[in-house]
């Protein structure tokens, strides 16, 4: 069996939302982390908070750290090019054999697991289908770019490795958008993956934890649209990351 890297991407100003994440996501784990390992990935100036890495190599087996090289700040300048640095680099190290991976789970501080499974759920679901891209297949927002897989997916290394450009798009929209027909061409939509664009914003408003928890719609023209709906094990978009990992601990760790 072939682990995930769980890579959790921040800088400066979403440090502590990660921090707080990687936390929570340790404190859901049962023993030691059989389907993913953690790694670390920010851009040239933020900090990695140590201490925060020691309490997660309390649950996994490994803890990796990157940063990357290129100075791109502002978005989507910077997250375009953390993204492509950060799966490139997985891509490299499995291609030559140093790494031992399956797929890289590019992860972000406004994601939020809503099962204590969730790493199993998406590890068994990614080894189903082909080692491309496997991720919340986004059906609504501002057209042109509403229906694509949104970046928080997984990829794999060999196809990371020969299609780098899927990272490399203009400076004023987000990669996954922007090679959206590349991406769904290749890859598949997740049963247990969801994208809830700008929860907790002015555009999308906060509406409490039931609702966090809920099932979500599905209407053409997504994949699985006649299942109607689906239980959601991961979670994109919580702007309001504080209420989101707050009810995931009142939730699914009610002993604290």
């Amino acid at each position: 069996m072939s682990k995930l890297l769980y890579a959790l991407q921040f800088y400066e100003g979403d440090r502590e939302a990660a921090m707080s994440l990687a936390r929570l996501v340790a404190d859901l784990i049962d023993g030691k982390c059989a389907d993913a390992d953690l790694m670390f990935a920010t851009n040239t100036t933020a900090d990695f908070d140590h201490d925060t890495m020691r309490y997660c190599a309390r649950k996994f087996s490994q803890v990796r750290t990157f940063r990357a090289v290129k100075k791109a700040e502002g978005w989507p300048i910077g997250p375009n090019n953390q993204a492509h640095e950060t799966a490139r680099y997985f891509a490299q190290q499995c291609m030559i054999g140093r790494w031992k991976y399956s797929g890289i789970l590019l992860g972000e501080p406004d994601c939020v697991p809503l099962r204590k499974d969730w790493l199993h759920l998406l590890r068994e679901e990614w080894e189903k289908g082909p080692p491309t891209i496997l991720g919340p297949w986004v059906t609504s927002g501002p057209k042109p770019f509403y229906q694509h897989i949104n970046g928080n997916a997984i990829f794999g290394p060999e196809f990371v490795y020969k299609n780098t450009q899927i990272f490399r798009c203009e400076d004023w929209l987000g990669w996954d958008a922007a090679n959206a027909q590349f991406l769904m061409s290749h890859g598949r939509p997740s049963l247990w993956m969801y994208s809830d664009y700008q929860l907790g914003t002015e555009n999308n408003h906060w509406k409490g934890c039931e609702h966090l928890f809920s099932r979500r719609g599905m209407r053409k023209p997504h994949p699985f649209w006649k299942l109607k709906d689906q239980e959601v094990a991961y979670l994109h978009g919580a702007k309001r990351w504080d209420l989101a990992q707050a009810c995931v601990r009142e939730r699914l760790l009610p002993d604290e």
